[in-house]
């Protein structure tokens, strides 16, 4: 279901399926994925398992751009997004292959890029982004529709549509005017905009760490003050004092 397309070169796209998918530099400079590392140089790796999606860069040389962001080591990548590898341009199409079992849970659209980044939207209700204040989700880009896009929860799946007059946008990284939205799916409007449907997880109380076991002697040093301890405490101001008198005497009837 997941796969890496090449936009900017004739190749057919590769299949991602459990386990690992190797991007190696040929000879010739040209990088490939899903080929055989054996005898040229490995860029990176795709791992997908059921956490997800997951990037590793191999070589140190190698740059690495994940929506125009850099990763030095590793990063969790999901459909719809732009990767660079050394120049070479690389989009992840599809959906996640376990997306379907989370189908009809609840779900929340939360933004990862541009100016809603950061924020979440329940999807327990009609949502309707667009330019226009009267806007649920109002968008920053004028030049955009005032009611660009609604957003509908069903039973099953959160339908999206593009209003009329509307432009195609990017649901897990192909153009479409509407969509059937599962969790794990991402939508990708201009100017970086990016909103990601995930399913919602149920609040958990916080837990208080426990605190380690006490033996029945360290509860009684800690509760029962230590013997002679106010004892010693005494004779040092004793001498504390004692040593102040001898000062004073030395600087009244010393030597002049």
């Amino acid at each position: 279901m997941l796969r890496l397309h090449f936009p900017n070169r004739p190749a057919a796209d590769v299949p991602l399926s459990d386990g690992l998918c190797p991007v190696v530099r040929h000879a010739s400079g040209q990088i490939l994925a899903g080929v055989s590392a054996v005898g040229m140089l490995l860029l990176a790796r795709f791992c997908l398992d059921g956490r997800g999606l997951w990037l590793q860069v191999s070589h140190d040389g190698a740059q690495v751009h994940v929506n125009g962001r850099p990763v030095r080591r590793m990063a969790i990548v999901r459909s719809g997004d732009q990767i660079n590898i050394d120049g070479q341009d690389i989009h992840i199409l599809g959906r996640h292959p376990d997306a379907s079992s989370h189908a009809g849970a609840p779900a929340l659209l939360r933004g990862y890029g541009g100016h809603l980044h950061g924020r979440a939207f329940a999807l327990d209700r009609n949502w309707v982004m667009g330019s226009s204040a009267q806007a649920d989700i109002v968008l920053e880009d004028k030049s955009l529709p005032a009611l660009f896009v609604r957003i509908q929860p069903h039973a099953g799946t959160i339908d999206l549509q593009v209003l009329p007059g509307g432009e195609p946008l990017l649901v897990n990284g192909q153009t479409c005017l509407q969509a059937a939205l599962l969790p794990g799916d991402q939508v990708v409007l201009p100017q970086g905009v990016r909103l990601v449907v995930e399913a919602a997880q149920a609040l958990r109380p916080l837990v208080q760490a426990a605190e380690p076991p006490h033996t029945a002697a360290t509860t009684t040093a800690a509760s029962t003050p230590a013997v002679g301890s106010g004892f010693t405490s005494s004779w040092l101001l004793l001498a504390a004092l004692a040593l102040a008198a001898g000062l004073t005497a030395l600087l009244l009837f010393g030597p002049r």
